[in-house]
């Protein structure tokens, strides 16, 4: 049999992982597809995956606030699930909710979650209503790690104020974003 180059092999491993996962409940039985992607659970996703597409307002994204238009893939990146993340992204990727126009990868680099990486092909660039990015919300919160991520794909880009991540790094006292970030502005 022929070896599969690694990115192949790092497909096949994250694609085998997902479907393990789906065949066991981890977190007692999810009431719908939004707790689910809360709890991290893949079974029981895709047990409510008919729900997927759909948006709820007046929603309470855990550690957030309320918000209208919000989708399970934004509480799945917001808690840092990133198997879930990759279950939702195709049919939720790229959607805004509709209170400020945060995506799900908004709420994964604010909080840090590395799962910005599965989000970045399909939202990166994207802008709250008053013009901020993932990027600025990474750079504001102090991740790093988040900011090395997205920096490359959001450099240059400003809020409706003229803002860049670097200035909001700088404004809010995480020299080490403002660092990285000096290359790229």
């Amino acid at each position: 049999m022929e070896s599969l180059d690694e990115k192949h092999k790092k497909c096949f491993e994250v694609l085998y992982a997902i479907e393990e996962e789906k065949t066991k409940c981890i977190c007692g039985g999810a009431k719908d597809l939004f707790d689910a992607a809360q709890r991290g659970c893949c079974y029981c996703c895709w047990k409510h995956f008919d729900q997927a597409g759909k948006t709820r307002d007046n929603y309470k994204i855990p550690n957030w606030g309320t918000y209208n238009g919000a989708t399970a893939l934004m509480v799945a990146a917001a808690c840092g699930k990133a198997s879930v993340v990759r279950m939702l992204l195709d049919k939720e990727g790229g959607m805004h909710e509709t209170t400020f126009g945060m995506t799900a990868m908004m709420f994964a680099a604010s909080n840090g979650h590395e799962c910005v990486k599965i989000l970045a092909p399909l939202e990166k660039g994207m802008q709250k209503n008053d013009g901020w990015t993932a990027l600025m919300l990474a750079a504001m919160n102090g991740h790093l790690e988040c900011v090395k991520i997205l920096a490359p794909l959001e450099k240059g880009m400003k809020d409706n104020n003229g803002n860049t991540a670097k200035s909001i790094a700088s404004s809010n006292n995480h020299k080490d974003c403002y660092s990285y970030l000096s290359q790229f502005e």
